[in-house]
């Protein structure tokens, strides 16, 4: 009789920590709205008499509880903000992948976006000319973007 009292209490124990730990995620959870608005900022850069426009299209997510907005994206110039970093990256490496070391997401006016940067906006202006001059040329191209920072 006392394993079934036992019993009864643990389980009714288990049904507690359960019923609080469900209520704990329901009041911190995150609630994501997504809008399919877009910022564009153009970029004028003359570099030995060529100029390049680049422009720079971010993607906005309102964010409503926690506010957690990071990078989203691992390769290539087109950041993308929100909530759900990547837990890995792989090892491929793409054009740009240099100038992601300088973009920043953060919440503005209420929207996770990407924060717009000088060494950011430099750096893919740079590489946008590496990409328009040197075409299809990998080797060429990579080593144009080598020198851009």
């Amino acid at each position: 009789m006392k394993k079934q009292n036992i019993l009864i209490i643990l389980a009714i124990f288990l049904v507690l920590i359960l019923i609080g730990y469900l209520v704990y995620i329901k009041q911190n959870s995150i609630d994501i709205i997504t809008k399919d608005t877009t910022t564009t900022t153009k970029l004028t850069t003359t570099t030995n008499l060529v100029t390049t426009t680049t422009t720079i299209a971010t993607s906005t997510t309102t964010i409503n509880k926690n506010q957690f907005c990071e990078l989203e994206n691992c390769h290539g110039l087109d950041i993308k903000c929100g909530p759900n970093p990547p837990s890995m990256c792989t090892m491929e490496y793409a054009m740009g992948d240099r100038c992601l070391q300088y973009a920043k997401c953060d919440i503005q006016n209420g929207k996770c976006q990407q924060i717009l940067n000088p060494q950011f906006l430099e750096c893919k202006a740079c590489i946008q000319i590496c990409i328009n001059t040197d075409g299809n040329d990998g080797v060429n191209k990579f080593e144009c973007e080598s020198k851009c920072k």
